[in-house]
């Protein structure tokens, strides 16, 4: 198991998109943030990050302050 932090909002949203749609109704709070921040003009200093195995994204978390 590898975990990763991403700093670009469009990279991690085409790594973790995939997963997130699969059950759309239980990750529509992050995909709409993603599409939210995606949207903006200027940079947010948020965090994202993904955990991989086997190459494969299992699992996906962010935070966007001020958030927790």
């Amino acid at each position: 198991m590898e975990i990763s932090w991403e700093q670009s909002v469009l990279t991690f949203a085409e790594q973790v998109e995939g997963l997130l749609l699969q059950k759309e109704s239980c990750n529509n709070l992050m995909l709409g943030i993603i599409e939210r921040l995606k949207a903006e003009k200027e940079s947010i200093c948020a965090c994202f990050g993904v955990v991989e195995e086997k190459g494969r994204v299992i699992y996906a978390f962010m935070r966007t302050p001020p958030n927790q």
